[in-house]
């Protein structure tokens, strides 16, 4: 291989991995801005997806225009062997100047330590990429010493959910004593893989639930996507903007999936039930790095289980409307129960001391109570204001009997009397 040539690639991968780190967080930052004003997972899937795409586009550009084949590195100017045989003239000419700005000092450190920047970034791209090729042989080894379920009840049940999702490429059913969960494999020819057992432990309702949210990653072609973004994974190891915008796509990718098996069985409790019952199964067990399972995979950037928020999820999701009104009406509803309840703990202690209060003279009458020795007359109406400890109560008393009562300018129930 031509040295120039050789030289000139890892210059340009140098610079690419130095730009990729602003352009990630750049990009992640601007995903961030972007979830806050959407809240649909479809939406929020594809965002995802188009950022992580972009990045890795730019990336690629970047490379490409610090790429000069024809240009010979500077440090070759310095070696002993060249210093012999230029001239004078041409040394003084070549010499680096006295003194550097910031910017040229950062870019000469750059490309003197390319070379080593870009063989730790290779060596751990190698890494990455060994156990994609290991996750792929133990795919296949799951595939090839699993259990046909052709003959069951659920095979007929997956072919009929099949149909209502409108997917073209048959899909099989197996069981497998080597996984703890439900998942998903396989492009062209798609095979979902059951634990054994776990069609006993289920009901049929929790079953159909998850075949459901399987044949939703066959719909949605998630297996290729996944491919291709651990593939990413691997090539951006280094980069915590690509965790955060990975571990994006897989969760708004199994919220778009729920929200599928949701649609499909139309029984969300039966759906939350599966989820919690999957999770106990597959506490002991790990994830394949590219197996679609139902319970998602545990996100690296935080500390909070996935699986509870998609339940959370789930259960409080209601059909597809305004979210913000949602949680203004239930808002709404939960003041309205603080409030009556306030209202029903502080009635019996503002009566008591209104009544209280009645024994000795109040401090303003707006009618003139009668004598004790005086007949009192028929119908006679008496309102009564009374202020006390920053509380004020208004009664009513028809012929000595209480009407009305109102505390703080709340009117309280006559039942409550």
């Amino acid at each position: 291989m031509n040295p120039h040539f050789s030289d000139a690639l890892i210059r340009a991968l140098g610079w690419a991995l130095a730009h990729s780190l602003w352009m990630g967080a750049l990009l992640a930052f601007l995903l961030f801005l972007v979830f806050q004003k959407i809240q649909s997972p479809h939406y929020r899937y594809h965002s995802a997806c188009a950022a992580l795409l972009l990045f890795f586009c730019s990336v690629g550009t970047a490379a490409w225009l610090a790429y000069e084949p024809k240009a010979v590195p500077q440090q070759l100017l310095y070696t002993n062997s060249i210093i012999h045989e230029i001239s004078d003239e041409a040394l003084i000419s070549a010499a680096p100047p006295a003194e550097f700005t910031l910017g040229e000092e950062v870019r000469n450190r750059l490309e003197h330590y390319s070379g080593y920047l870009v063989g730790i970034w290779m060596l751990g791209f190698c890494i990455g990429m060994i156990r994609l090729a290991g996750a792929y042989y133990y795919l296949h080894r799951l595939q090839r010493k699993g259990w046909d379920l052709a003959d069951t009840v659920f095979q007929s049940r997956t072919q009929e959910l099949s149909k209502r999702l409108a997917l073209a490429r048959p899909v099989r059913l197996m069981a497998s004593a080597l996984i703890h969960t439900p998942m998903t494999l396989g492009h062209l020819k798609p095979i979902i893989l059951l634990p054994i057992g776990l069609i006993n432990q289920l009901s049929v309702a929790e079953v159909e639930a998850i075949l459901a949210h399987e044949l939703a990653h066959i719909k949605r072609q998630d297996w290729l996507i996944n491919l291709l973004q651990a593939f990413m994974e691997a090539l951006f190891y280094y980069h915590p903007a690509v965790w955060w915008m990975s571990e994006q796509i897989r969760k708004e990718r199994e919220h778009c999936c729920d929200d599928i098996a949701i649609g499909l069985t139309e029984n969300r409790l039966s759906y939350a039930k599966a989820l919690v019952q999957v999770q106990e199964m597959a506490l002991n067990g790990a994830q394949p790095a590219l197996a679609l399972a139902i319970k998602g995979k545990q996100p690296l950037l935080h500390r909070k289980k996935p699986l509870l928020d998609r339940i959370k999820r789930v259960l409080n999701q209601s059909q597809p409307k305004s979210q913000v009104m949602e949680k203004m009406i239930a808002t709404g509803v939960l003041f309205l129960l603080l409030a009556l309840y306030s209202i029903h703990n502080q009635t019996p202690k503002a009566l008591a001391q209104v009544f209280d209060a009645l024994s000795v003279t109040p401090a303003f009458w707006e009618t003139e109570m009668p004598a004790d020795s005086l007949p009192k007359p028929p119908k006679r109406i008496q309102h009564i204001i009374e202020e006390k400890d920053d509380k004020k109560v208004e009664i009513d008393l028809e012929n000595g009997k209480l009407t009305r009562l109102q505390i703080d300018g709340k009117e309280v129930p006559a039942i409550e009397y």
